[in-house]
């Protein structure tokens, strides 16, 4: 009961951490974002065409003491897009947009939910459609044989997924990240005409509603935090068969 508490504490405060991330763009000072932005779409920018694990293009974790790319790590997530640890970058990304669209940046963007989040981080048929897996990074030689893995990291702990762990859909704390990956490209379409066009409004806006009922379907002993993440970050609205409404946080004027 200790732990069920604890880890509806913590998801509530990550909602709310999340909430005062899609705050008005007026908290945060433009030079600031202007930076990061810079920062993401080109030191953390990862275009690999040939990447066996489908990482490209996406905004990928980075090494500061290495100056570097993370693009394998013994923790599969760290390197796999997944977890709070490498969602994070690209969630970055997703909250500076919302909060300052750069139309080069936006498609980039657009470019990685397409080509990435949505088909390979987030499944787009089959049973598991709309699941959020843990990570896209894994490790399995067998698998890869042409993959060279870094021999100067240790792999026999669990942290390194074999692709059938990192597969697994039922960590409901990785879907309010997709969720809101979708959410800000339905607020650029919405209020910022032009700068977004992969998609209109209604399929961002969609694809967030059925992200959310997905992670209530896949989640399993964790659907309390699933229905806790619901009610406090999202508030759904059927809009009839085509589109819903899906609200995070303060609504600007333009999008009501």
């Amino acid at each position: 009961m200790r732990i069920m508490k604890l880890k509806i504490w913590l998801i509530t405060v990550g909602l709310m951490a999340m909430s005062a991330a899609l705050a008005p763009a007026q908290w945060s000072p433009p030079d600031r974002d202007a930076k990061l932005g810079r920062f993401l779409f080109s030191k953390q920018g990862f275009d690999m065409k040939d990447d066996p694990f489908h990482c490209s293009p996406s905004i990928i974790s980075y090494d500061c003491g290495a100056n570097a790319q993370v693009t394998q790590d013994s923790r599969a997530w760290i390197a796999g897009l997944g977890d709070e640890a490498d969602s994070g970058s690209w969630l970055a990304a997703a909250m500076k947009e919302y909060s300052r669209p750069d139309k080069q940046q936006d498609q980039k963007f657009e470019q990685f939910v397409d080509g990435v989040l949505w088909g390979e981080m987030q499944f787009k048929d089959g049973p598991n459609k709309f699941g959020v897996r843990k990570s896209l990074f894994y490790y399995q030689p067998d698998q890869l044989p042409n993959f060279s893995y870094r021999k100067d990291l240790d792999w026999s702990s669990w942290v390194s997924w074999n692709k059938q762990d990192s597969e697994g859909v039922w960590r409901s704390y990785n879907y309010p990240h997709v969720v809101a990956a979708y959410w800000s490209l339905y607020r650029i379409v919405r209020n910022h005409p032009g700068m977004a066009t992969h998609h209109d409004w209604r399929w961002y806006l969609t694809q967030a509603y059925e992200t959310i009922m997905a992670m209530t379907r896949f989640t399993g002993d964790h659907a309390p935090l699933a229905k806790l993440s619901i009610e406090r970050g999202a508030y759904l609205l059927p809009l009839g068969k085509a589109s819903v409404s899906l609200r995070l946080g303060p609504t600007p004027r333009a999008a009501k």
